[in-house]
């Protein structure tokens, strides 16, 4: 197993962190960093460990942002990379992301 893996994130994940930032952002000025922070830190642990998280959906595997933060990140693992499939708050719908 490689010691690290490496990421691609789909285009709707990208978009799905940065609408959370914007939302974190105008909630407090500097807490739409420290999601990001939660969120780089986070997915490099998966970066490292990918298989430390359990799969929860048609062989996806979810892990949370942070205690802090009610996100979610939703990853596949193809070959030596982690495939990121969006980042979601836990109180949407999961269906808007499982059709990806």
């Amino acid at each position: 197993m490689p010691s690290k893996y490496s990421l691609t994130l789909f285009k709707e994940a990208e978009y799905e962190l940065q609408e959370a930032f914007d939302h974190y952002q105008l909630e407090l000025e500097g807490l739409g960093h420290r999601f990001l922070t939660a969120f780089e830190n986070r997915v490099d642990f998966i970066a490292k460990y990918p298989l430390a998280f359990p799969v929860k959906y048609k062989g996806f595997r979810q892990a949370r942002v942070s205690k802090t933060f009610p996100f979610v990140i939703i990853y596949t693992i193809e070959d030596s990379t982690v495939l990121i499939i969006s980042v979601f708050h836990t109180s949407c719908n999961p269906k808007n992301w499982s059709n990806r």
